[in-house]
């Protein structure tokens, strides 16, 4: 191939991928452009900005999507917070631990992984409405449910599976000298796992993070079945009501406001993505030169 039909390919491809991330990108930036509108000025240019621009849109989704939004933060966080403590603990087990059964145990871990969530809805909710409730008697007959422990308790265990899967076989492939030479230092556990094992597993509990927030945050069919109450409401059963709020009669939707919330809603986890991958590289850069 000559180098003028090797630059032709080049310039198909790279015109070729940005139409695609065009593709990929335009119902978010739709998104954004109709939050910003009227009604009429959504009739009147359906595709393109329009001025005046109607920033008070975003305030009135906001006062009525911020309870929404406290709520995920809630159980999405500490849910993260316990998924990520667990798993290190079994992970550190199951990577730098002899024990009878291990092989064994790891292999039922992996194998939770192979279960469609939808299969565990069910026992899931079976579980959470006769799981004794003892911090108060309001939920007195059902449980723990609409409570945010309904939320956190299924998020932090159905995060599990994947973090224990994929931190052990992250920390399996650390060297082994290393640990070694913090025992013979006079390291317990504790001083290891602290002071080596996280320093170097930030990489992949960003990702893990990431993952994790990502399903929680985004999870629509599980707070649907166990959350009645609004008050306990997360931003993905939120959006319903606030949908019901922000339109008249026959479905006469005001586009400007329900595009807002939506954007709002979305914000979130571009601010946690754009975080966890600075951090993500920030471990894998300091990491590798302090060892």
């Amino acid at each position: 191939m000559s180098r003028e039909e090797n630059l032709i390919v080049r310039l198909f491809l790279r015109l070729l991928l940005g139409v695609l991330l065009f593709l990929t990108l335009f119902p978010f930036i739709f998104m954004v452009i109709t939050s910003l509108k009227s009604n009429p000025q959504f009739y009147r240019n359906f595709w393109l900005p329009s001025l005046p621009f109607h920033f008070s849109n975003y305030s009135e989704a906001w006062t009525i999507l911020q309870r929404y939004l406290f709520n995920s933060f809630w159980t999405s966080g500490l849910s993260l917070v316990l998924t990520l403590i667990f798993s290190v603990l079994a992970s550190y087990a199951f990577a730098r631990e002899e024990f009878p059964g291990r092989r064994i145990l790891f292999a039922s871990v992996v194998c939770l992984l192979l279960v469609p969530a939808v299969v565990t809805l069910v026992p899931t909710f079976v579980v959470v409405k006769n799981f004794p409730y003892f911090w108060t008697t309001e939920a007195e007959g059902n449980g723990l449910l609409n409570t945010y422990w309904a939320l956190i308790f299924p998020y932090t265990s159905s995060g599990l599976a994947l973090g224990i899967f994929v931190i052990t076989n992250y920390m399996r492939t650390l060297p082994g000298a290393l640990f070694e030479c913090a025992r013979l230092d006079g390291a317990g556990d504790g001083a290891v796992m602290l002071h080596i094992l996280l320093p170097l597993s930030i990489p992949i509990l960003g990702a893990v993070s990431i993952i994790h927030l990502l399903g929680t945050w985004n999870n629509f069919i599980w707070p649907l079945i166990c959350i009645t109450d609004p008050d306990h409401a997360v931003v993905t059963t939120g959006l319903l009501l606030f949908v019901s709020q922000v339109s008249a009669f026959n479905f006469n939707y005001r586009y400007g406001p329900l595009f807002a919330g939506y954007t709002v809603a979305a914000l979130p986890l571009l601010v946690l993505f754009f975080c966890c991958t600075r951090s993500f590289m920030r471990g894998m850069t300091s990491g590798a030169l302090k060892m």
